[in-house]
């Protein structure tokens, strides 16, 4: 099952961020999480949160302060009345490729199957590269008919710039 392509659409200035971000943590990982609205297929990320305060970070994995980004998360969405809602994660991957790693696969699976993200077909964007760019791609997480005793199908997305260059 190939669920249909989705345009993920994200404003130039927050992407912009996320690579200040990734570089003041080289050679760690660093991550966060992703706000925004669904429209059919399209995906408009509005905001996204940094790994916080407490968060570790290493060069091959981070672990984010969760009751910080839930506090974030919470507050945006009733600043916004309900119209921006988490999609899902970033994070960095210095020195590789933007491809997601078997822990970014499983960490798919648990938001997808977690009741309380209410995210089925959640959104990774990974920032990758070397000393002098990073290169963005998104993906998501897919249950088929069987659901969360069946496979997770990753498919690499289409992401699109907006904003002011």
């Amino acid at each position: 099952m190939h669920a249909p392509a989705l345009r993920i659409w994200i404003d130039r200035a927050l992407l912009r961020r996320l690579a200040v971000e990734a570089d003041a943590a080289r050679p760690d990982e660093t991550g966060g999480v992703l706000l925004g609205h669904r429209n059919g297929r399209d995906i408009v990320i509005r905001a996204v949160v940094d790994a916080g305060p407490r968060a570790q970070r290493w060069p091959t994995g981070m672990r984010p302060d969760a009751d910080y980004q839930a506090a974030e998360v919470e507050a945006a969405f009733a600043a916004s009345d309900g119209a921006i809602t988490y999609l899902g994660d970033w994070h960095s991957h210095p020195g590789t490729l933007s491809v997601p790693s078997r822990r970014d696969r499983k960490t798919l699976r648990n938001i997808a199957t977690d009741d309380e993200a209410q995210c089925q077909e959640p959104l990774m964007l990974i920032v990758g590269g070397d000393d002098h760019a990073w290169e963005p791609a998104a993906w998501t997480g897919c249950l088929g008919r069987l659901g969360r005793w069946g496979p997770l199908m990753v498919h690499e997305q289409g992401i699109r710039l907006f904003g002011e260059l």
